[in-house]
């Protein structure tokens, strides 16, 4: 699928250098959810959007054409 783009001023991918993990375990028979440990490394993540009625002051001029492949799809069997 191909669609028109503008970039959003400022909004840039986060960048850390470490990271709590979430995730799950048992304890005496009963599953726990939370932060388990500290991991170190190199993460890179997508933040969140700016809010709705922020974004039209923050979108580039410059359209651009994207191409959006579905996830699973770039190699059949």
């Amino acid at each position: 699928m191909r669609l028109p783009a503008r970039t959003v001023e400022g909004w840039d991918l986060d960048r850390r250098h470490d990271v709590r993990q979430e995730n799950n375990w048992v304890v005496n028979g009963k599953w726990r959810h939370g932060m388990r440990r500290k991991v170190a490394g190199t993460f890179t993540f997508t933040p969140p959007l700016p809010l709705i009625k922020d974004l039209p002051g923050r979108l580039g001029q410059e359209i651009e054409w994207i191409e959006l492949v579905p996830y699973g799809s770039t190699q059949l069997r």
